[in-house]
């Protein structure tokens, strides 16, 4: 067994993250219950992966700010976040822009046991704490480590939905629309939500833009500017459609089938409109003449001329007058 490397795992913000070679690499005598890393069987269940997949997902050792980076300089962790608060919070505003950027987290040295020394901070002069090496992202023996703190949970969030989302994936992620730059990106409804998107339902896509409105189809229907009411993915602007003659008597042209039936309407076939049609006299309760096919004429228990009228507005009023008593009383 390798007594140095154990695994590693690719920032989220390199190149490398969402290759072939991204994700972690794990030495196989460290996954899982059988703990051979150290040479023998035997021990708590082996905790590399987690601490791997937490630098994957953009976290940092807790000890980076005292163990990684040069004395004094701006990525320094000063002593200032000995002591937290009483939620947890360091008190020291540039806590976050320091050491592993997570306020809940003190500064501390590297240890390879449950607790560390303090050390004297060179910049200072005072002495920084052992920190906590139960923290997950410390160098703490497998039997110590058991969590990750709040904001290093958020930092896995919002690192994972920037740079990730395109390979975290499943049967929930859905389009997600995000308007301040008119872009459209499959993720999950959380992430979709943490940039201020419109989420479009898991399973949707983004898709071409067959509108040509310069905005992807799946941020048209995510956002509402068009309808798909066949759920097919595609703006029903774009599906085949035609005219529909609606319960009401109504005629609306460039309805999908599938918008016109569930509708309760008649669908009068593609590519057809409603000034393709023929004049209809419609009995109770319409008492009036429409524009319909023949077929949504006799549908809707009305009358429709012959050719000699083919619409409404050609057609004298008291044609539909004599069309008898089951239509004009």
């Amino acid at each position: 067994p390798n007594k140095g490397l154990f695994g590693f795992g690719y920032w989220p913000w390199c190149e490398q993250a969402t290759g072939t070679m991204g994700g972690v690499v794990i030495d196989g005598n460290c996954v899982g219950g059988i703990n051979l890393c150290y040479g023998q069987a035997g021990g708590p269940p082996n905790k590399t992966l987690t601490h791997e997949m937490g630098h994957n997902m953009g976290l940092y050792h807790i000890h980076r700010g005292v163990s990684e980076v040069t004395p004094c300089t701006e990525c320094w962790e000063p002593h200032f976040c000995n002591g937290l608060d009483e939620n947890g919070i360091c008190p020291d505003e540039t806590c976050d822009t320091v050491g592993d950027f997570c306020c809940d987290t003190e500064s501390a040295a590297a240890s390879i046991s449950c607790t560390s020394e303090p050390v004297v901070d060179p910049c200072f002069g005072e002495g920084i704490s052992g920190g906590d090496q139960t923290n997950h992202m410390s160098y703490g023996p497998d039997s110590c480590r058991n969590h990750f703190t709040n904001q290093q949970a958020a930092r896995l969030h919002c690192w994972s939905c920037d740079e990730l989302s395109a390979v975290m994936t499943d049967s929930t992620s859905g389009a997600c629309c995000v308007p301040s730059n008119e872009t459209c990106m499959v993720t999950s409804q959380t992430c979709c939500a943490n940039t201020g998107g419109t989420f479009g339902g898991g399973g949707t896509t983004c898709g071409p833009d067959c509108n040509q409105n310069l905005i992807a189809d799946g941020c048209d229907i995510a956002s509402g500017t068009s309808d798909d009411c066949d759920g097919n993915g595609i703006p029903d602007e774009c599906d085949p459609n035609g005219s529909c003659c609606l319960p009401s008597a109504a005629c609306v042209d460039g309805m999908v089938e599938a918008c016109c039936s569930l509708q309760g309407g008649i669908y009068q076939g593609e590519n057809t409109t409603c000034t393709s049609t023929v004049a209809c006299c419609l009995g109770p309760p319409f008492f009036r003449c429409v524009n319909v096919t023949p077929e949504c004429c006799e549908a809707l228990g009305g009358n429709h001329i012959n050719s000699q009228w083919p619409s409404c507005a050609q057609t004298p009023g008291y044609f539909c007058q004599m069309q008898g008593p089951s239509q004009w009383p």
